[in-house]
């Protein structure tokens, strides 16, 4: 099964919302399913500390401000 998310919420989110709940469904799918990110640009800490089985493929990560 594929399933595909709108990547563009962890350009716009550092925390909390919809990112959130993006990853918590991703890490919470079975894992004989693949699970990859695709996010060509994000400051979202959340996909930034991802350490579940998922790939990822990032191209540039803005960096956050604190």
């Amino acid at each position: 099964m594929k399933i595909y998310y709108d990547y563009q919420i962890f350009l716009h989110q550092k925390y909390g919302g919809i990112s959130k709940y993006y990853i918590n469904l991703i890490n919470n799918i079975k894992d004989s399913n693949e699970k990859l990110i695709v996010a060509p640009l994000y400051k979202n800490y959340y996909l930034n500390n991802q350490t579940t089985n998922v790939k990822k493929i990032c191209f540039l990560i803005q960096k956050q401000k604190m």
